[in-house]
């Protein structure tokens, strides 16, 4: 009987042993719950470092986990040169995946390891596929995300430039300009107005070789990521473009555009100049930061014909109006062209207010 009893009270001993330390397991909540962005954040899209973004991080139960991913961009630092520093703008930017200014993943599967968190998963939405993984501790958060946008016609295929043909009026630079006003004069050029229409195929004609010897190939990444091939020395070398600094997604017969700012930014170092003035209509400007800019994109026989339009380019163009923008536009030329510019400017408004139709773009053709 005594032995029955020592046996009993053993097991019970034991199993109150396991008991405790399983709740002693799943009370352990890692102080992890924050956003994470700059140096406490190591976030990779397709292999690649992606910078701009914040990974908003939550969980409640050490179990799961809500990841919010977003992209954060102070364009009052970015427009530093344009604006001045006491102009309060919102802060917007493109999320990490195209097309998704912000991006939740729910209920993400959590494995306690240490003194960390370690995740991965696959998400399915707006028609691609996300796979993720990553590790949380205190003050830093590690992700690696994998992305295949739903299928198009330009991915699959690398696409180059055409040579100018005057005879069809192929060319690299997609320029038509349809206005109502009488012309355009260039000073020192033209003296009488020129249609807009006959203008704008003049300067396609004329810049297009000159956009050969700088840009060979555009290819439109499965991930959604636009990769070119291009040069900095007319054509004797030519390079392939870093991955995460531009991509693309189409919505509503749209193709979008979207930059990211900061990795354009820590790729190629620039100078800037800061000015202290506000810019009428710059504001209206700012959704492209966040949702991309608009592109009409028309495939047809192997080529492709990718363009702004009027929508959009006069509401652009419009800036070039502003005095202190087209200072900076006069200021930063050769002195020969000076009067030139001056008179092109000085007709723009005028020109804008009758346009019927601007397309601006590139021509493109499959290699």
């Amino acid at each position: 009987m005594k032995k029955n009893l020592l046996y009993l009270f053993t097991v019970l001993c034991t199993l109150n042993f396991f008991t405790a330390c399983s709740d002693d397991d799943d009370s352990v909540i890692l102080d992890v719950n924050t956003s994470y962005s700059g140096e406490n954040l190591d976030l990779k899209y397709s292999g690649n470092q992606l910078l701009g973004k914040e990974i908003l991080f939550d969980t409640q139960d050490g179990k799961t986990a809500t990841i919010t991913m977003k992209g954060i961009l102070n364009i009052t630092d970015l427009l530093a040169q344009l604006m001045s520093k006491s102009t309060e703008v919102p802060a917007t930017a493109p999320g990490v995946i195209p097309g998704e200014v912000k991006t939740t993943l729910s209920n993400v599967v959590l494995t306690l390891s240490g003194e960390k968190y370690i995740f991965e998963g696959t998400d399915n939405s707006n028609g691609r596929e996300l796979k993720y993984s990553g590790e949380v501790q205190k003050d830093k958060l590690t992700m690696s995300v994998n992305v295949t946008m739903p299928q198009n016609n330009l991915t699959e295929t690398t696409w180059t430039l055409p040579t100018v043909d005057w005879s069809t009026g192929d060319a690299a630079l997609y320029f038509l300009w349809e206005s109502d006003h009488e012309g355009i004069t260039i000073p020192g050029l033209i003296e009488e107005p020129w249609p807009t229409k006959d203008a704008s195929m003049m300067i396609s004609m004329i810049i297009s070789p000159m956009l050969e010897k700088v840009l060979q190939s555009v290819t439109f990444q499965a991930d959604g990521n636009i990769v070119a091939s291009y040069s900095k020395d007319d054509a004797s070398s030519w390079q392939t473009s870093p991955i995460n600094l531009a991509q693309y997604y189409f919505k509503d017969n749209k193709m979008y555009v979207q930059l990211n700012v900061d990795m354009i930014m820590a790729t190629v170092q620039s100078n800037k100049s800061k000015a202290d003035a506000q810019i009428p209509g710059l504001s209206d400007l700012y959704p492209l930061f966040s949702t991309g800019i608009p592109f009409n994109c028309k495939i047809e026989n192997g080529k492709a014909k990718i363009y702004m339009d009027k929508d959009l380019l006069v509401p652009i163009l419009s800036i070039l109006g502003n005095d202190m923008i087209s200072g900076l536009i006069i200021d930063s030329i050769p002195e020969a062209q000076k009067e030139m510019v001056k008179g092109i400017l000085a007709q723009l408004p005028s020109l804008l207010q009758a346009t019927t139709r601007m397309d601006i773009g590139l021509s493109l053709v499959k290699e």
